[in-house]
């Protein structure tokens, strides 16, 4: 498996640096922590793939899995259906309830179904593991009670009950 780019031989970064300090955690390393890729980076990295039973070659997802490194990976393609799915439909449900209505005035009146929809998709999308940026920080779990709420106690407010 090729190298990944930021452990390439004579550069500096921060994923090395994290390297360094995750073989020097393990004894493998005795050099500076200083994020460059030297010659004791490389013999460190051969010295933790012979101790993990990896075979020779540099630092690939097997070698920062086994150092508890593993970058977080791309969504599965299953994953991937299910966003679009849940995208697509969460729209075509909201275009088909607002179709037919009477003219609205800047939406009024479904302003917060709106907000609610939106959270409730970003929401199902969390639980599935799509970050969406303006929600990062959510829980998606909270995210979905939240929008629920806001349905729940807007459809009580319009009944009068």
């Amino acid at each position: 498996m090729p190298e990944t780019k930021p452990y390439r031989f004579g550069t500096r970064s921060a994923a090395t640096r994290e390297l360094q300090a995750a073989l020097a955690a393990r004894g493998l390393y005795a050099g500076a922590i200083d994020g460059i890729f030297g010659r004791d980076m490389r013999d460190a990295v051969a010295a933790a793939r012979a101790s993990f039973g990896l075979p020779d070659g540099g630092v690939d997802a097997a070698l920062l899995a086994q150092l508890g490194l593993a970058r977080p990976a791309r969504l599965a393609p299953l994953q991937k259906f299910f966003t679009r799915l849940l995208l697509e439909q969460g729209a075509a449900i909201l275009l088909t309830h607002l179709k037919g209505l009477p003219p609205m005035n800047i939406l009024s009146g479904y302003k917060t179904y709106i907000v609610a929809a939106a959270m409730l998709l970003t929401g199902i999308a969390g639980l599935l593991g799509v970050d969406i940026p303006s929600f990062t920080g959510q829980a998606p779990g909270n995210l979905l009670m939240e929008a629920l709420a806001f349905i729940f106690l807007r459809q009580g407010m319009k009944t009068g009950q």
